[in-house]
């Protein structure tokens, strides 16, 4: 079959760009490419130049799948930078003249969307039009929540939009010109796409003529960001003083009391409402969709996705093959001395708990937080110094890592006990719990989204109610008083889908034969 690929992340970039979603589709592809599929994918919404227009270019191979990316398109990704403008990315003439001319080009016998984000709506019909058979993967909240991620305000899980009223006042973006202005520097001077700095000027003058064609539009730019700065500078300053940071460890993440929303809200937010109300109605034109877990599956189909095409479908992970031939070293957990090595990985933000779960460790005995060696490989994690600060001197040990290579996880888990996964809002299957249930890690799991579907409370690992601190403390000193629980815990971990196994259930969708 000839197969093509939507993401808003180039494939080729894997995790450095796009994260879990953009590695799925590059290991996937790569699966179905050894099978002897033609591979082909196609990216929108991240590059951007001064060249000037939008335009498709062919961007570098993968070993074997075939790669195209639209630069400067109009809806940039992630999605969320689309919030001023809600109904940006539901018709788009230009992407959709780009995808069309593709498609024709191309014939693929499949077109398979991991998401939207950079396209439109649209060009979901377009694919179907095409004559191929069309699949739509809901790897996130995207086509509902222009936030993705289903919470008002980042704050608390967002269970009734309110026709859209509550869009309008919830969290904001960073300036969208502001983010372009800054992919169009990276683009010409940076890294991007070769990877190697030698090639950022050669680039560049490769693009030359464009680029001296187009200084206008770049001092434009530079002098809108400056006008932009001054205007924040001249705002008045609020001269209230500000209540001192606490350490409360409660989090609500359904709100006590309605919001209220004003007439101008209700008018405004009914863009927002055709916005969800158009991408669930191109969603169901697809001839399947497949969901990543079953929490996924019921919130899509009460928004309206049409059930009868939708399969729930836990995808596949490279980790997975590794963790078939993995044996994790097991402890001797009767030694009260040696301290529970926890750890948590991936980034640190509000929507994935971590001030959350530091907040709630602070508030745990001393004597307990002795027994606890704290691991933490995570994006920003410095931004929560003051949060980190006051546990180093308490806990068994700190150590801290702005991040981590996906490659090197068989060897940062190897020596670590359980995992905490703490997220606030309905996260669909986050990749971290079966990489660490992979390789032999039980964890500590918030019971929302998808990870009830692979963590059993007391049997392979813990649940605690998302948002509660006490619920998750009682959790922890589970482990804490009785640390045999882990090695019981990693006795019944269940091994998890390797990309083989789900590259034979993707097969047999695309033909039809499931």
């Amino acid at each position: 079959m000839k197969i093509l690929y939507i993401n808003w992340a180039p494939l080729w970039l894997g995790a450095e760009i796009g994260g879990g979603v953009n590695v799925y589709a590059q290991n996937m592809a790569l699966a179905l490419q050894a099978r002897g599929h033609q591979m082909y994918s196609l990216s929108a919404g991240y590059a951007y130049n001064f060249a000037g227009g939008t335009y498709l270019k062919r961007g570098p191979d993968y070993q074997g799948v075939i790669n195209y990316e639209v630069i400067n398109a109009p809806n940039i990704s992630p999605g969320y930078l689309l919030k001023p403008n809600p109904t940006a990315d539901l018709r788009e003439p230009e992407i959709e003249q780009i995808f069309q001319k593709l498609l024709q080009d191309l014939k693929p016998d499949l077109v398979h969307f991991n998401n939207i984000e950079g396209f439109s709506g649209h060009c979901i019909e377009l694919a179907k039009a095409s004559g191929a058979r069309v699949v739509f993967s809901l790897h996130n909240y995207h086509p509902v929540c222009n936030q993705v991620y289903q919470l008002y305000q980042n704050q608390e899980i967002c269970e009734d939009f309110q026709d859209g009223a509550k869009c309008v006042n919830c969290f904001s973006p960073p300036p969208k010109d502001k983010e372009i202005f800054k992919r169009k520097l990276g683009y010409h001077i940076h890294l991007y796409p070769e990877g190697h700095l030698f090639w950022g000027p050669i680039h560049f003058l490769k693009n030359s003529i464009k680029t001296l064609l187009l200084w206008s539009k770049l001092a434009r730019s530079i002098i809108g960001v400056w006008r932009e700065r001054k205007r924040l500078n001249q705002q008045p300053v609020d001269t209230q003083p500000q209540p001192e940071a606490t350490t409360e460890t409660t989090f609500t993440l359904h709100r006590t009391e309605p919001v209220t929303i004003s007439v101008r809200e209700k008018s405004a937010g009914l863009a927002y409402k055709q916005r969800r109300e158009t991408l669930v109605a191109a969603i169901n034109q697809a001839d399947l969709v497949l969901s990543v877990s079953t929490w996924v599956s019921r919130i899509f189909i009460g928004m309206g996705v049409d059930k009868t095409k939708l399969e729930t479908c836990h995808i596949g992970n490279r980790i997975a093959e590794m963790g078939r031939h993995y044996t994790h070293p097991q402890p001797d957990y009767s030694d009260n001395k040696r301290p529970i090595h926890l750890v948590y990985i991936g980034l640190a933000s509000q929507p994935k708990g971590f001030p959350f779960f530091l907040r709630t460790l602070a508030n745990l005995e001393s004597k307990d937080l002795a027994r606890i060696h704290l691991h933490i490989y995570a994006k920003g994690v410095h931004n929560f110094g003051t949060l980190l600060e006051p546990l180093n001197a308490r806990l068994a040990g700190l150590e801290t890592h702005d991040g981590y290579r996906n490659t090197d996880l068989p060897q940062i888990l190897q020596k670590m006990d359980v995992g905490i996964v703490p997220p606030i809002w309905w996260d669909n299957a986050p990749q971290v719990v079966f990489e660490m249930m992979a390789l032999g890690v039980p964890l500590i799991g918030a019971e929302i989204g998808g990870i009830p579907d692979f963590v059993t409370h007391d049997k392979n690992g813990l649940l605690f109610k998302p948002g509660d601190a006490e619920d998750l403390q009682k959790q922890l000193l589970a482990i804490v008083s009785k640390p045999q629980k882990i090695a019981d815990f990693r006795a019944a971990l269940p091994p998890m889908k390797t990309i083989a196994e789900h590259a034979d259930e993707l097969e047999a969708f695309y033909q039809n034969n499931h």
